[in-house]
């Protein structure tokens, strides 16, 4: 089995399996950006974020890139602002 790993700035590490052409058929993603004392409003932005960040992994964009981390803080300062 194939397998990478990626680093989204400090945010997350995404490993990724199983490359199919410039995709992958098959990720997961660790991290965490939920603390104690966040609710559960900003846990369910936190997680939507992960779950676009694995898909755009996934689907071969390079999340490794600066611009692509600034948009994930970003995304995640807007959470922490909004909920």
């Amino acid at each position: 089995m194939t397998e990478k790993i990626v680093e989204v700035g400090p945010y997350f590490t995404v490993l990724l399996c199983d490359p199919n052409g410039n995709r992958w058929e098959r990720g997961s993603i660790s991290g965490s950006l939920v603390g104690p004392d966040d609710g559960e409003i900003f846990e369910a932005m936190a997680d939507a974020i992960e779950s676009l960040v694995l898909a755009h992994a996934c689907a071969g964009v390079q999340v490794d890139r600066l611009e692509y981390v600034e948009g994930v803080q970003t995304a995640i300062e807007a959470c922490a602002n909004n909920s």
